[in-house]
């Protein structure tokens, strides 16, 4: 629904949650960046050490109160983590301005984040 809006039409997008189940989630990126001049992402990190461990003790997609799908059901289609999500930016000109990393409902700071955090918020903006 973003092509319906103008260009600059917003200061800020928000997609909470939402960036790992969209189908083309590098054109959903552009297309907020176009309408707003800001984006505000969040997503579940699938490189939190927790699920790297369920895959790799018990050899089988991990379940957790913050993602409570089994593989079949689940409506994330896009499993990416922290570093993932840092080089798609570095990779499509996309300005990360702030990250938060969440974990168990508190924000962390951590040279760890990536093993740490269970869900991801970056504020975003096109390079000019």
């Amino acid at each position: 629904g973003l092509k319906d809006y103008g260009t600059n039409s917003y200061d800020y997008v928000i997609l909470n949650q939402t960036l790992q189940v969209t189908h083309k989630p590098v054109l959903v990126l552009k297309e907020m960046l176009r309408v707003g001049r800001k984006a505000i992402i969040s997503f579940p990190n699938f490189g939190q050490l927790k699920l790297r461990f369920q895959l790799l003790f018990k050899g089988r997609m991990p379940v957790t109160k913050d993602l409570p799908y089994q593989w079949y059901n689940t409506p994330n289609i896009h499993l990416c983590t922290r570093k993932d999500f840092l080089v798609l930016c570095r990779e499509n000109n996309i300005r990360i301005i702030e990250e938060i990393d969440i974990r168990e409902g508190y924000r962390i700071n951590s040279i760890f984040a990536n093993s740490r955090s269970s869900e991801v918020i970056f504020i975003l903006e096109k390079y000019v």
